[in-house]
Parts: structure tokens; C-alpha cells; sequence
């Protein structure tokens, strides 16, 4: 993540780095006293993942648990920690994106040969974070009362903006980019230890003196060495001349050799990178290497490098989906309050994107979850862009999809067009859903139309908002998943009816049972599913609490596995669930869910056809 390279030079650089207290560092600013800390959360987010079971679909009681303890620790400290979040990938940056989804895909196959192997998760450092981590987080640290800050595309230039606008102590991150940007110094997340609040910072001016270049080569270099926005690949060949050419000392001298080069022979000026370009990088859009290095210039500040301050409009901005100016104040307003996450990256940008999701690529009977929930994200499609009808549809934008999952190439996205609700009365939209105050059944409607079980509606008002949705998903699942059966949704359904009676706890002592692969998918379905729960609510007009909808509330991944276990051996409701009030509700579930006797004979009954 960031410059290739930079870390480990940094490590063997003596001045370049050193043990600090969040306690000492930094004065208090701003009116309120407030020693500030900017944290680029997507870095950090292995780091707070805490929980020791990871692969069956997310400890998230128990995740929230360390969340308070380590938003403690900052507190005790007097540090108040601001929590960045991407909201999604920037043009420069979409080719080392896909290289990382399909590497992680790669990663997320030896997973699931492992768990076949020895019915155990795999032992060691967690390779990839359960499903839809980063996403729930935002919610999570909001709802613990942290201050959370969503960007509009990738964190890295407006952490260091704010960071250095309003003179945080640091910068806390693992990325290298944030040695490159003129800003505050960066605090490693990685050695951060929240008993002392001690971590390492490395020295942006000791990097500069040890390799002779000024503030403002540092992006040339990182640009030249290799980062998310230029391949190390790419410039293999204009590294080895720069070695060859090299007399310092001997090693590991990529880095030094680089900025020699940097420093003493590439002109100071536009037309040196562009000469770059024409040699190195024929095969990349003219102007990419000055774009790649403008990425690092906060606003106002101009570099020798580039002809342009980056005042002027980032030539890696995305174009709106939609040019309804009420709407997108309303969504960008929303937003602010991290109540609009899906909403807001497609409105504004166009695209929807999915990382990684723990699935199985040989589990025959369960496709993608990106494909299981297509149909759900086209009916927002429609609602988002005032679609009512099919002539209308067709006649709007496409969505463009990034959705990671096994045999999608990522080469280019699938163009995806909105599917208006099949709804009685009035056409809906999503302004028209969010405006009026008495529309609230209008609202469950379109929520559960965007699901296609509109036809739940008329049972289901008696039922708790939690409980509702919980059905909702289930029911889809059911109907229209291939391959789902009623010993699976008997499974979720009965964890998460178990999980509102136990605390963090009582979930991390549960005893571990083996990891079935079929189940670690289910469960990264379901969790999924909860997400698409969250962007339907925010689409309708938010029909429901968002917290009822979140997987702390309704999912843990080492309960369903045990729950699966039972379900699948054959054992009756009655065994599934812990008291008398807890089965019967059980019961009354499952038939909305199901539509089917509550019972089990211990086959895999489809219910899907």
C-alpha cells in the first residue's frame, strides 16, 4: 500500500523514525482544546478486527466490543480520533484496484481448499477481512460516537488536507503515500499499541535530507519507484538504468538510485516527466505520470513538476448519474451523516463497486453474491434515478458495476440499467420517498417491492422492525436464490433470533465447531444481504432505524456455523433455539420466510426452482 518500497527504507533509515506517546505529542487546537488525530481507516481496519474467528462471516459483537475499548483508549489519552472512509476508487488507482481483487481472489480460493482440507479456519495472519468490514465500520465508530468523515472517492488527499488545515498530531496510517504529501507526520496504525498509546513516526524532512531531494520531488519519486497510480512493472526497465548508474553504496538501492536520478538528471519541469512518458510509459494516456503526481498536491499548493495548481478540477473526477440538483443536495447531505453510503458513491460517480467476498468458487449450488442481489440494486437503480416505468428506464443512464467475484475479469465494468418497482398507485422515486413525513407505508412498500416481496406487506405490519427485515432478506433468499434450502434460512433465522439474548462474551466462548465451506458462502451472502438492507432503507426513505439492520444485531458467524451444523444434521427447531418465546417466534418466521411447513427433514429441499 503506497510507494514500493518506502517502508523498508524508512525502517533502515536511523533518523527517519521514532518511538512516540500519543500522550506527548502535539498541542491542543481549535477553540474547543483538541488534540486532533486523522485516521485513514481503511488501513487500520485489519488492525480492529480484533476477534480471533474471522472466516466464518464476522464476530461483530465482539468486534464493536474492541471498537469501544479502543475509542477508550484514545480518550483516555485526550486525543480525539477523526475516522476517514473511501468512498470508492479513483480513475489513477482502478488498475492496482483490480490487481488487488483478483490477487485476494486467488488468496480467497486457498481459503476454502484449506477449510476442505482440515474443517478448520485457516491458521495464521487473517488474509482478507470478513465481508463488507469497512462498510459496516462507519456505521459502527458513528454509532459508538466517534467523529467519521466519508469521502468522496479515495480518503488519502483529504486526510492529509484536514490533517494539515487543522494541525492534527498525525497522520495514523500504514500507507506510504502519506510520507509523500506535504502534511503532518505520519503515525504508524501498525505499531500502534493502544495499552501505552505508543507507535512509531517517521520523518517526512529526515526521508528528504537522506536522498537529497526537496519536499516537492518526493510524488516524482514515489510516482518513479512505483504506487497505486504508476505500476512498478512499468518502469522496470527505466529502474535498472537508474541502479546501473548508481554510486552509492551497495544493497537495496532502488529507492537512492531513483531520486540520484530524480535530483540530478531529470529536468525540473513538466517536460521531464513527459520525456518519461514517451521512453518508459508509451502504453499509458498521455499526461498520466503529471496526473499521477498532481494526485499528491493538496489544494493550493503548485509544484515545479506540473503547469496546473490543483485549484483546477482533479482529472480523475467522476461524472454525476444524474443532474437532479434537489436530490443530490439531499443525498450529499445524508451522506454526512453516514446514512448513505451505496446511494451516494452511485449517484455521484456512476459506478457501484464490491470488493471480495468470502465465497466458494466451486460451491456449485450458490452463485456470486454480486449476482444474487442484482436485481435488488436495479430496482434502486430506478428509484434513484426516477425511473417509473420501462420506457423510462431505458432511457436513463447505466450503472456502472466493479463487482469482484470469481470469473469476472474486472477489464471493464458491467453496464447495468435500472428496473422500475411493480407497485400500485403513484410511481415512486427516492426525492419523493425522502420528502414526505406520511408516506410511511409507501415506503415499506417500495422497500420490500426493491426485494420483490411486496406481497409480505399485508402480514408483516405486526411484526418488530428488526424482525421484518431479518424476513425480508430471508425471504429472498429463500425465493430467489438458486441452491438455498430450509435447513439453511432455518439456520440464520435461528442464530440471529439466539444472538439477541447473548453478549460479546458469550459469543467469543461459544465452542468451536468444524467450518463448513458451504456455510462460510451463506454466510457472506447473508451479510451481504444486510448491506443491500441498509441501501434499500436509504433509497425508500428509510422505512427502518439503520440499526436494526446491522449485523451486530442479526448475524455471527461462529453461531450460524454451529446453528448450520444442527440445522443440517437434522435436528428440529425446538433444538435450534434456547427458549419457548424464542421458538415460536422462530415459527412465525420462518413460514413468512419460507412460505413452507416450519419443518426439516434433514434434506437439502430447494426452495427455488
Amino acid at each position: 500500500m503506497g510507494v514500493v518500497g518506502l517502508m523498508t527504507f524508512m525502517s533502515n533509515c536511523p533518523a527517519g523514525y521514532k518511538k512516540v506517546s500519543l500522550h506527548d505529542l502535539g498541542t491542543c487546537t481549535g477553540s474547543a482544546g483538541v488534540r486532533r488525530v486523522a485516521v485513514d481507516t481503511p488501513s487500520l481496519i485489519r488492525k480492529l478486527y480484533t476477534p480471533e474467528a474471522w472466516v466464518q462471516g464476522g464476530q461483530w459483537k465482539e468486534y464493536m466490543a474492541y471498537l469501544s475499548r479502543f475509542l477508550e483508549a484514545f480518550r483516555n489519552a485526550h486525543v480525539h480520533p477523526v475516522f476517514f472512509f473511501d468512498d470508492g476508487i479513483s480513475r489513477l488507482k482502478r488498475q492496482k484496484w483490480v490487481q488487488r481483487r483478483l490477487q485476494t481472489g486467488k488468496d480467497i480460493t486457498k481459503i476454502f481448499e484449506s477449510i476442505k482440507l482440515t474443517g478448520q479456519q485457516p491458521g495464521g495472519k487473517m488474509p482478507t477481512i470478513p465481508t463488507a468490514l469497512c462498510t459496516f465500520s462507519k456505521a459502527a465508530l458513528r454509532l459508538l460516537g466517534a467523529q467519521v468523515v466519508l469521502c468522496q472517492g479515495e480518503c488519502d488527499l483529504e486526510v492529509a488536507r484536514y490533517a494539515k488545515e487543522t494541525n492534527c498530531i498525525g497522520i495514523l496510517s500504514c500507507d506510504t503515500d502519506f510520507l509523500i504529501y506535504d502534511t503532518v507526520p505520519l503515525l504508524s496504525s501498525d505499531k500502534l499499541n493502544i495499552e501505552d498509546m505508543s507507535t512509531i513516526m517517521y520523518s517526512r524532512e529526515a526521508l528528504c535530507q537522506s536522498l537529497g531531494l526537496a519536499m516537492s520531488d518526493l510524488p516524482v519519486l514515489a510516482c518513479l519507484v512505483g504506487n497505486d497510480h504508476v505500476s512498478f512493472d512499468d518502469l522496470q526497465v527505466f529502474r535498472r538504468r537508474c541502479v546501473g548508474n548508481y554510486r552509492g553504496c551497495r544493497g537495496d538501492v532502488i529507492i537512492p538510485a531513483v531520486a540520484g536520478y530524480v535530483s540530478n538528471s531529470l529536468p525540473h519541469s513538466k517536460d521531464g516527466l513527459n520525456g518519461i512518458e514517451r521512453s518508459c510509459l508509451p502504453q499509458l494516456p498521455r499526461g498520466w505520470l503529471s496526473d499521477s503526481v498532481a494526485e499528491y498536491l493538496l489544494p493550493g499548493q503548485c509544484s515545479p513538476w506540473i503547469d496546473r495548481s490543483t485549484d483546477h478540477a482533479k482529472p480523475n473526477a467522476e461524472s454525476p448519474l444524474c443532474d437532479d440538483a434537489k436530490l443530490m443536495q439531499l443525498v450529499q447531505e445524508k451522506a454526512s451523516t453516514g446514512r448513505m453510503f451505496f446511494v451516494h458513491k452511485v449517484l455521484f460517480t456512476g459506478n457501484a463497486e464490491w470488493s471480495n467476498a468470502l465465497e466458494d468458487p466451486d460451491e456449485a449450488s450458490l452463485p456470486p453474491t454480486a449476482q444474487m442481489y442484482r436485481s435488488v440494486r436495479q430496482h434502486v437503480y430506478a428509484l434513484l434515478l426516477g425511473a417509473r416505468s420501462v420506457e423510462e428506464a431505458s432511457m436513463k443512464p447505466k450503472v456502472k458495476e466493479w463487482m469482484v467475484y470469481h470469473g469476472n475479469s474486472l477489464k471493464e465494468p458491467h453496464l447495468i440499467s435500472a428496473v422500475p418497482l411493480s407497485l400500485p398507485g403513484d410511481p415512486l422515486d427516492m426525492y419523493g420517498l425522502w420528502q414526505s413525513e406520511k408516506m410511511s407505508d409507501r415506503k415499506l412498500q417500495a422497500f420490500l417491492a426493491c426485494f420483490d416481496v411486496a406481497d409480505m406487506f399485508q402480514i408483516c405490519t405486526s411484526l418488530q422492525p428488526a424482525h421484518l427485515a431479518l424476513c425480508c432478506l430471508l425471504r429472498y433468499c429463500a425465493t430467489k436464490v438458486p441452491g438455498v434450502c430450509l435447513a439453511d434460512i432455518q439456520a440464520l433465522l435461528a442464530q440471529a433470533l439466539c444472538l439477541s439474548s447473548m453478549v460479546a462474551e458469550d459469543l467469543a466462548d461459544l465452542p468451536g465447531s468444524p467450518v463448513a465451506p458451504r456455510a462460510v458462502h451463506l454466510g457472506s451472502m447473508f451479510v451481504r444481504g444486510l448491506y443491500m438492507l441498509l441501501a434499500v432503507n436509504a433509497a425508500c426513505g428509510e422505512p427502518f432505524e439503520q440499526e436494526v439492520l446491522m449485523p451486530w444485531m442479526l448475524f455471527d458467524g461462529k453461531l450460524f456455523q454451529l446453528k448450520y451444523h444442527q440445522a443440517h444434521n437434522g435436528n428440529s427447531p425446538p433444538a435450534l433455539l434456547k427458549t419457548e418465546e424464542q421458538l415460536q417466534t422462530f415459527r412465525n418466521l420462518f413460514a413468512m420466510c419460507t412460505s413452507a411447513p416450519a419443518q426439516n427433514n434433514g434434506e437439502r429441499e430447494t426452495l427455488t426452482t
